[in-house]
């Protein structure tokens, strides 16, 4: 069911949200800031504290994913495995191509261009790169 709010309920509402967001900023803020200071080592104990991690380190030995994964129902898995691909092939697709071109041959451009042109040689360079043939 849809509530239709007053404009006056709204920002009571509003403030309720701005000061719980306040309360969790307030809480999470040192823990960030030890994160950033203090690195893996403040990671791996806010694990242990939040997390009850056992371990010495986050990394999951394979074993041990290969049991949960055989854990988990046959329509779930390849759901995730779709979800996988499809995350893989947008990655893929947002990498830089690489890319070759021809040009016409700068020879005829190359011999005209040397002493020919009044400006000193960085001038040039900044303006229009010279080929190699043209310093």
């Amino acid at each position: 069911m849809i509530r239709i709010l007053t404009s006056r309920q709204i920002g009571r509402l509003l403030e309720r949200k701005a000061a719980r967001l306040s309360e969790a900023e307030a809480t999470v803020r040192p823990i960030l800031e030890d994160v950033k200071r203090r690195g893996d080592r403040a990671l791996m104990e806010y694990a242990r504290r939040f997390d009850g991690l056992a371990r010495r380190s986050v990394r999951v030995p394979a074993a041990e994913l290969a049991q949960a994964q055989a854990r988990l129902a046959p329509p779930f898995r390849k759901a995730v495995a779709a979800a996988a691909r499809n995350i893989r092939a947008y990655a893929r697709a947002q990498m830089p191509r690489p890319w070759r071109r021809k040009f016409a041959p700068a020879s005829n451009w190359a011999s005209s261009c040397g002493r020919s042109i009044p400006w000193p040689r960085i001038s040039r360079r900044a303006a229009i790169p010279c080929p190699p043939r043209c310093s």
